[in-house]
């Protein structure tokens, strides 16, 4: 049970970095390679290049477009 536990909080973790970098990118136009190198030194178990996927899809996409409704497409 507690590994379950375990991996269930790392995965949510997992996201939530993942959607603090996106919605970082996506508004701040300063934020760049710098603070994903200092994000992913202190979460080394998030993959570099997903956050950098991450990063540059915020930096395409159109100011009106939300992570949630993101979220949405990716889960269905």
């Amino acid at each position: 049970c507690t590994i379950t536990y375990e991996i269930n909080m790392a995965s949510r973790l997992h996201d939530t970095i993942v959607e603090l970098v996106w919605k970082a990118a996506h508004n701040n136009p300063n934020y760049g390679m710098r603070e994903l190198k200092i994000i992913h030194s202190m979460h080394p178990t998030v993959n570099l290049d997903l956050l950098k996927r991450v990063y540059h899809h915020a930096k395409r996409a159109p100011k009106q477009v939300d992570w949630d409704v993101l979220k949405a497409r990716v889960t269905q």
